[in-house]
């Protein structure tokens, strides 16, 4: 039984490898028609098989039978798993071998929740990617500054400022850093939504905290206040990245000046 079980590993392997998922799914029905007892090893060398063909929906129906068969999957097969589905069909799919993962007995942590959150984050859906963060509160799955950077960088896409905010406080919270990149996110989306003044707070705020500022970090600022139409503070935000060891782009000085145009101040853009 165990010369069995180690021949088809190896010849499901094998096929793993050269990508024949055909071949392979139909060595893994004999070995389940031999019945001989199926394992980890065999599940992940058919799914692998799929997966490299692209065949999501028989990958994730292979994790769905390792809950059935009460197969212990490891973190690493889950969160491939979720991974490559967000390469291969969207977020749709993700989602689908996601709730596979989650609902049947393979183990998730904190992976497998990141894996997910950037599928959703790659296709600009904010609010499941905040409806995740939240569910891991729930689980004993802890969101750390990969979970929510991925977030709030979903938010920042869509320019949710309110969902981006939400997410910072909660970071607070939970004592999880909050990095440049993480404001750099908050404050884009508060640009995007128009709120110039929660922009200033964000920025003010990494300062109080010592957070260095990037070019992208000014650039944001610098834009967010010319949508506000506060050409002032867009011109003091230009002097203090200008007077800063930052290299400024064309998309700093582009702010600046349609700030100045925003405001009527033609001759304060020449100087720009």
């Amino acid at each position: 039984l165990e010369r069995n079980r180690i021949t088809f590993n190896a010849a499901i392997g094998a096929l793993e490898i050269s990508g024949e998922w055909q071949r392979a799914l139909q060595l893994f029905s004999m070995m389940r028609q031999s019945r001989v007892e199926s394992g980890t090893i065999l599940f992940s060398n058919a799914i692998g098989a799929c997966e490299k063909c692209r065949e999501w929906e028989k990958a994730s129906h292979l994790y769905q039978m390792m809950g059935w068969n009460e197969v212990e999957s490891d973190f690493l097969i889950a969160n491939t798993a979720i991974s490559n589905s967000s390469r291969g069909g969207g977020w749709e799919q993700a989602l689908q071998t996601f709730s596979v993962i989650t609902q049947s007995k393979v183990r998730s942590n904190t992976m497998t929740f990141n894996a997910a959150i950037a599928a959703f984050e790659k296709d600009g859906r904010w609010e499941r990617a905040l409806h995740l963060v939240k569910l891991m509160a729930q689980s004993k799955a802890e969101a750390d500054m990969v979970s929510f950077n991925t977030a709030v960088s979903a938010c920042e896409k869509a320019g949710e400022w309110q969902g981006a905010l939400l997410l910072l406080r909660a970071m607070a919270h939970d004592k999880v850093e909050l990095a440049m990149a993480t404001y750099n996110a908050a404050i884009s989306a508060c640009e995007k939504g128009g709120r110039w003044e929660k922009a200033l707070e964000l920025f003010d705020t990494m300062a109080r905290g010592m957070v260095e500022c990037s070019t992208i970090t000014f650039n944001a600022m610098i834009s967010a206040c010319q949508k506000g139409c506060e050409w002032e503070q867009a011109l003091q935000m230009f002097s203090d990245a200008n007077h800063s060891k930052l290299k400024l782009d064309t998309i700093t000085c582009s702010a600046a000046i349609s700030a100045c145009d925003s405001g009527g101040e033609w001759e304060k853009a020449l100087h720009v």
